[in-house]
């Protein structure tokens, strides 16, 4: 299977869970999988994030002190 994470900011991440279990490769600038990155993204678009915590990458995020 794959594992898409698609960034607040844009970035895109795309693994290969099968080939690449500990996802050290991140596929989704490989022009191989421009299909699959943009079907990603579509189903993205359509129905929402899955998740409500911060989604920001964490160099992004502002730590509370």
């Amino acid at each position: 299977g794959w594992r898409y994470i698609q960034w607040s900011d844009g970035r895109a991440e795309l693994y290969d869970e099968v080939n690449d279990p500990e996802e050290t490769r991140n596929l989704a600038g490989d022009s191989r999988h421009a299909a699959l990155v943009k079907e990603h993204q579509d189903l993205l678009e359509r129905v929402g994030p899955f998740t409500s915590t911060d989604a920001r990458p964490p160099e992004r995020r502002k730590r509370k002190e």
